[in-house]
């Protein structure tokens, strides 16, 4: 039965975005200049993202583009009926995986580019393992007695609304990472050659989606860090402080895009919501515990503690922090000795620590606080690039879906409908790298001739690190391609 309501307000959300972000020319870093003496920033409380402390939300960004505003009488439009329309799950099934690929390429062609990586089946084990060791979840990876694991079983136990199946289960690899089996899939452990082992990978699949979305995404970078990393710099430090202006392209368009997400994506009865199977208590909770349990750590950090260092995910994206990493050393020891004693500094870090949600220690020397703004760099760079769920996958209903009707008894049953699907490939385009680029100039915020080096040293490295993640890519089966820094965003734009 056709889903009236979720195809129109698919449409609205489209107009709305074909007249502001989608519509608009792919800005750069030089648009923008550095700003001007007393620019801060104003927030407005959340509610539903708040715990301890009212979560506040940077907006009215200074920065601001046209397309980085939904017009007054959309947005207002847009909340009503996310207020006012029930969440419906019902919608029209897909004939064929080329029949929706076809549908969605003529809404959304113009909007995507030629695909990374195409499977002649993307259920078979290959495109499997592609998937969990290369693609948005490949940093959830872990060495096990064995081989490897993902655990996603923390999604289990949120509220779901009725008919609609609980996500969350565990896969297993060996050291080859060829898929062992599936621990979680409704209560049974499934291997391969088992009936339902097609239907579990799609169901782990789901599971991974949502855990990227909302988890490693829309809280982590978006909510967690860049919103933090934005209020507390522009409240608590100067707009000539050396901090701030080395922070200040990490930030462009960062407002406008979280702005637009509390209003069409995360709220009840938005987008995430309706494309999920959680009621909106189900899915408060899981922002809530998303929020609580954000690990604020290095790349190197998290490697270590999966022991992954030597898989392609890792191999590559530690090319992206070292870079970063060379970089906030280099400039910060332009300005400040190892012991810290600007209170401005402190101050910043603990505005940011008492914003991020999870406990942080302080920061007392030069050495820690670069590190803790490489985190900041890296986390709205190459892992915001990593986490964004790519066209590819949501060209087709074959690979994933947010929400699963309960009791299916075949992958084709368990495809999103037409309704979501278009939905969902909304969602993936407003995410797309639309933003400037980490590789494109910005010293017009350096303070002076050394730092403007600094950019040039940092953009030296990339093209370098650039080179080895084409040659690795030569001889891997699948290359892997989100880590080449041409396509990497400097902000969360998207």
């Amino acid at each position: 039965m056709k889903n009236f309501f979720l195809t129109a307000y698919t449409d609205l959300l489209h107009t709305t975005a074909r007249l502001t972000v989608l519509g608009a020319r792919e800005r750069a870093c030089t648009d923008y200049v550095s700003p001007m003496r007393g620019a801060s920033v104003s927030t407005v409380d959340v509610d539903f993202l708040s715990m301890q402390r009212a979560y506040e939300l940077a907006h009215d960004d200074y920065d601001a583009m046209p397309e980085d505003k939904i017009p007054a009488l959309a947005a207002t439009a847009i909340q009503w009926l996310q207020r006012s329309v029930a969440v419906r799950d019902h919608g029209t099934a897909w004939a064929t995986a080329n029949q929706a690929e076809q549908a969605i390429m003529a809404k959304f062609g113009d909007l995507l580019g030629a695909p990374d990586q195409r499977f002649q089946d993307p259920n078979d084990d290959d495109a499997f393992a592609w998937f969990c060791s290369q693609s948005v979840i490949a940093h959830r990876l872990t060495r096990v007695d064995g081989g490897y694991r993902i655990d996603l079983s923390f999604l289990r136990g949120y509220e779901l609304r009725d008919g609609a199946e609980a996500l969350g289960s565990d896969a297993y690899f060996d050291d080859a990472l060829r898929p062992l089996r599936i621990e979680g899939f409704r209560g049974a452990t499934i291997r391969p050659g088992d009936a339902d082992w097609g239907m579990a990978k799609y169901h782990f699949r789901c599971s991974a989606a949502l855990a990227a979305t909302i988890v490693d995404h829309a809280i982590y970078a978006h909510l967690a860090t860049a919103n933090s990393m934005v209020v507390s710099t522009r409240r608590m430090l100067d707009v000539d402080h050396p901090l701030r202006r080395l922070l200040a392209p990490f930030q462009l368009k960062t407002i406008g895009i979280n702005e637009l997400a509390s209003v069409t994506l995360i709220g009840e009865g938005a987008m995430v919501h309706r494309l999920t199977g959680l009621t909106w208590r189900g899915l408060d909770a899981l922002y809530h515990d998303a929020e609580r349990q954000a690990r604020f750590e290095t790349l190197p950090e998290l490697v270590a503690r999966n022991g992954t260092a030597h898989l392609p995910w890792a191999q590559d994206a530690i090319e992206i922090w070292n870079a970063l990493e060379h970089f906030a050393s280099r400039y910060l020891a332009l300005y400040m000795d190892e012991e810290l004693s600007d209170p401005s500094v402190l101050a910043w870090w603990r505005s940011f620590a008492s914003r991020f949600g999870s406990p942080m220690t302080e920061i007392r020397t030069r050495t820690e606080l670069a590190r803790v703004v490489t985190i900041m760099m890296w986390v709205v760079t190459g892992w915001h690039r990593h986490i964004a769920i790519p066209d590819d996958l949501a060209r087709s209903p074959e690979w994933f879906a947010y929400y699963l009707p309960a009791g299916t008894q075949s992958v084709r049953a368990m495809w999103p409908s037409r309704e979501k699907t278009m939905l969902n490939m909304l969602l993936v385009a407003l995410t797309s790298p639309r933003g400037p680029k980490i590789t494109q100039d910005f010293s017009q915020y350096m303070l002076d001739a050394p730092a403007r080096a600094c950019v040039k040293t940092l953009h030296a490295e990339l093209s370098a690190a650039g080179a080895r993640i084409a040659e690795r890519n030569l001889a891997r089966a699948y290359p892997l391609r989100v880590f080449e820094p041409q396509s990497i965003e400097i902000s969360i734009s998207t």
